[in-house]
């Protein structure tokens, strides 16, 4: 869906659809988006289940959703144990759950791969797929004792 920006305020773009609905976007969130008066903006609606409402939500200018891309690493095990905090094209600072093995005595690599799951409000939400495991590589045979097993009942949460 394509949109105009009509007006800029003081802390908003004002934009209106090609269905000629008109949604105000807060500058703080888009100001990375080169929005100016008269621009043409790609985009889609996006409906808030919670309020029921439509909010137009501009295409990103650099990352796309379902997209992998390379994020510098910050910090490992912060703000909390089993975080990873990551920096995006525009050094917004982005928070990722690490995967088990990911902590900061193992886990020395400069860049997280990641998937692009969301773009809300401007923000991008991220899933962690890095899965190079800096002991074991893919293809390798290893052995390991066997200790038990476990049956997990909800498969959902296993990545």
């Amino acid at each position: 869906m394509k949109a105009i920006c009509t007006k800029i305020s003081e802390s908003h773009f004002i934009v209106v659809t090609e269905n000629q609905n008109e949604y105000w976007l807060q500058k703080s969130a888009y100001s990375n988006y080169n929005i100016s008066i008269g621009a043409e903006i790609d985009g889609e609606l996006i409906n808030v289940v919670s309020t029921n409402e439509d909010y137009f939500e501009p295409s990103h200018p650099r990352y796309k959703v379902g997209e992998i891309c390379n994020f510098q690493i910050i910090e490992v095990d912060c703000p909390t144990p089993g975080n990873i905090t990551v920096m995006d094209c525009y050094n917004n600072r982005i928070i990722v759950k690490a995967l088990k093995w990911q902590n900061s005595t193992s886990f020395k690599d400069k860049n997280l791969k990641c998937k692009i799951c969301k773009i809300q409000f401007g923000k991008v939400f991220l899933i962690n797929v890095h899965y190079d495991h800096p002991i074991y590589q893919i293809g390798e045979e290893y052995d390991f004792e066997y200790l038990g097993f476990y049956i997990c009942p909800d498969l959902d949460t296993v990545m």
